[in-house]
């Protein structure tokens, strides 16, 4: 599968932990303390993600979902090493990778039928 296919679901995935954050937001020590955790095992190839992670969660919530679901370039490789990802319950998580099949996979059918190919499947 091509990143942007990645990217775009961990980005979707962050969206919803946003808006999880914002409803219960004693999420963030949570998040911090699975950072820490993180941190203390970490490689030195991930510590400068980890590092800008440490940062915002202890700038506050507003910082920290600001650039959880920013679109640069940036933010999307910082997604790849989120604590946050881990703030979503296994039934969660299960549920939106459920909807976010099923919404992709009808949004590619409708780009590939428009754009003049025979769609197969």
């Amino acid at each position: 599968m091509k990143h942007e296919y990645h990217d775009q679901r961990s980005l979707d995935l962050h969206r919803r932990v946003a808006a999880k954050m914002l409803q219960d937001p004693s999420l963030l020590p949570r998040a911090i303390s699975i950072l820490d955790r993180w941190r203390s095992i970490a490689s030195p190839r991930t510590m400068p993600y980890y590092d800008t992670w440490h940062h915002l969660l202890h700038l506050g919530l507003e910082e920290v979902l600001r650039f959880a679901v920013e679109e640069s370039e940036r933010a999307t490789a910082h997604r790849q090493a989120s604590p946050l990802s881990c703030l979503l319950t296994a039934k969660e998580r299960i549920q939106f990778l459920r909807e976010w099949k099923q919404n992709n996979e009808t949004r590619r059918s409708r780009a590939y039928s428009s754009s003049g190919s025979r769609n197969y499947e």
